[in-house]
């Protein structure tokens, strides 16, 4: 399930995408955050890195991938996120980012104190 959902995020089935994941994750590169029901079900994931710039030591939490088998709750969006910044805060990071193109992902963000930055531009390479 863990494989799925991480290609369903990322929009990729690449094999080359899950091994480097995989080793990504076995060297505590990457962390894998996972959200289970009252009954153990697996309903949602996330994947994160810490990422450190160089030239000025700063050092945040980046949301690399989140995938959710069911439509997340405010509340749940909330209480995931206090256990996100709890590991950001003890790994030394002044902030968490991420990126979506998800209206409801942008909101839910938004609810659980999470704010536009700084726009992003991408120039296509490849066509």
């Amino acid at each position: 399930q863990i494989k799925y959902a991480a290609c369903a995020a990322m929009e990729t089935e690449s094999p080359a995408y899950v091994q480097a994941l995989l080793s990504a994750l076995l060297s505590d590169t990457y962390q894998c955050w996972l959200i289970f029901d009252d009954d153990r079900n697996l309903t949602a994931m996330g994947i994160t890195c810490i990422i450190e710039l160089d030239l000025t030591a700063r050092k945040y939490l980046h949301i690399d991938a989140f995938y959710s088998y069911y439509q997340l709750d405010e509340q749940l969006a909330r209480e995931a996120t206090a256990y996100v910044k709890e590991f950001a805060r003890a790994s030394g990071c002044s902030h968490i980012r991420t990126l979506t193109n998800n209206p409801r992902a942008s909101r839910l963000l938004s609810i659980a104190g999470f704010y536009t930055g700084k726009t992003e531009y991408l120039l296509n390479l490849n066509g």
